[in-house]
């Protein structure tokens, strides 16, 4: 039994669609990334609870009240959120994908990414990536560069498939 229908809207922020590698042997920072299943597992949860996925448009073009409501973002531009589209178009949900333009510019791996597979390639556990990623957040993102360059060098930061790298200008 569904409870009384009140104003709901809900972003629902995800980042990164998991390719079928294994997770040790991602390229992308595995806690921002879900596999399609978990995408269908979740979106199928909202649907079956009676949510109406909205557009930013239609969020500010207002919507009406007393229905639920779940807008679906991705942040940052990875190229693998196109594996997610089919989904999308599947379940007619509407998504917006929020760039970081200066990774797409580039053709530069996201700095998480870098400290990731980086760090991963040494021994590293998963405490020990999360204390450096924790860390450098609190450095500009041209300080997190300059940093992970010296450390890693500058090829750290070239994708190494379309699973790291983001988005190009014309796609």
């Amino acid at each position: 039994q569904l409870e009384p229908v009140r104003d709901h809207l809900l972003s629902l922020a995800f980042h990164s669609v998991a390719g079928e590698s294994s997770e040790k042997d991602s390229s992308v920072l595995p806690a921002l990334a879900l596999r399609p299943d978990n995408y269908r597992t979740i979106l199928e949860h909202f649907l079956e609870k009676k949510y109406t996925f909205v557009s930013s448009g239609d969020i500010c073009s207002g919507l009406p009240r007393g229905r639920r409501y779940a807008h679906v973002t991705f942040d940052d531009g990875y190229y693998n959120n196109v594996d997610i589209l089919s989904l999308l178009e599947e379940y007619d949900i509407p998504a917006e994908i929020f760039v970081t333009t200066s990774n797409i510019r580039k053709n530069q791996k996201y700095w998480w990414d870098v400290v990731y597979v980086q760090m991963r390639r040494v021994g590293k556990n998963d405490s020990e990536i999360a204390d450096m990623i924790a860390n450098l957040k609190r450095l500009s993102y041209q300080k997190i560069e300059e940093h992970l360059s010296q450390i890693f060098g500058k090829n750290a930061f070239v994708p190494v498939s379309d699973q790291d790298r983001p988005l190009t200008p014309s796609e």
